[in-house]
């Protein structure tokens, strides 16, 4: 059976999204699911917001533990990979080549779909995504323009998603981040003459779902024109198209822990269907509470 692998961690609200997306699909097909979610592929809270070169530690750490963490998805004998993060996508690109099982790329796959498209994107994230010019690129090379927020309005953006009272990443979706990125959204499109708005990180679309999104057009807190893309949901139709099979690895997995690589064995905990990923306790043997809450 195709095996698919979803590696999460910089969000795992975000990784449980992804996965109920792909569980509500209504062309969603039987498959096994790899989901694992590792802290250590972030930033820790210190290090948000800093401009960290390559020789620094906190990359040498996100380098060393995701190469260990997508042999250790080959390992476990993934046939196709994906990430729910899109500003991990920078660094995951320069280790994939090396890997043999094909990896499903959330930027290009979310570009690609808005091939032919004559009017200008905005593109929303945080902000190393939107510096690094990730979707900006992509959209160019299939021949669209893009916009992202002036840095007023990127300082909202960034409140609504990591504000430690009201941002998403407190995993509430409350109405001071809503408003927030409802006034961006506003703002950037009239300012730009454009309706279409990339959600290019995926905390966004927890705030900004379909139902909410029409709920905040009828309460007119978000312009009627505005069309959301939502590229956690390219993915997750992506993965469930994609071919691939599965490779061993060619030596050991603990070969391939580098120096820095900060791992701890993880807690694995199986269910016999997606949806039971965010509630998983009652399928555990015992009465211990899952860290976190969410897998």
């Amino acid at each position: 059976m195709k095996r698919i692998g979803i590696i999460g961690g910089m969000g795992n609200e975000a990784m449980v999204d992804l996965v109920e997306k792909i569980a509500a699909n209504p062309e969603h097909q039987s498959a096994e699911y790899l989901v694992f979610g590792n802290s250590r592929l972030a930033y820790k809270p210190e290090e948000v917001g800093v401009e960290w070169q390559p020789a620094d530690a906190p990359e040498l750490r996100k380098h060393d533990t995701a190469t260990f963490t997508l042999r250790f998805m080959q390992h476990l004998g993934a046939s196709v990979l994906g990430l729910a993060c899109n500003s991990a996508h920078e660094l995951f690109r320069t280790l994939t080549p090396d890997v043999p099982v094909p990896f499903v790329d959330m930027v290009n796959e979310t570009a690609k779909r808005q091939r032919g498209c004559e009017e200008r994107i905005l593109v929303m994230g945080v902000t190393s995504l939107v510096c690094s010019g990730l979707y900006q690129k992509a959209l160019a090379e299939f021949g669209l323009d893009s916009v992202a927020p002036d840095s007023a309005n990127q300082a909202k953006v960034m409140d609504a998603i990591y504000n430690s009272e009201f941002g998403i990443k407190t995993a509430q979706i409350t109405a001071q981040a809503e408003n927030l990125l409802c006034e961006v959204i506003n703002a950037e499109t009239e300012r730009h003459g454009c309706n279409k708005v990339v959600l290019g990180c995926t905390e966004l679309p927890l705030a900004l779902t379909p139902i909410s999104v029409e709920r905040f057009k009828k309460e007119g807190r978000l312009n009627l024109n505005i069309e959301v893309i939502d590229a956690s949901q390219v993915l997750a139709e992506s993965l469930q198209c994609a071919e691939g099979q599965a490779h061993a690895l060619e030596s050991s997995l603990d070969s391939y822990r580098g120096e820095h690589c900060d791992w701890l064995a993880p807690l694995a905990v199986s269910v016999q269907d997606l949806p039971s990923v965010r509630y998983p306790k009652a399928h555990l043997q015992s009465d211990r509470a899952v860290p976190g809450g969410a897998w």
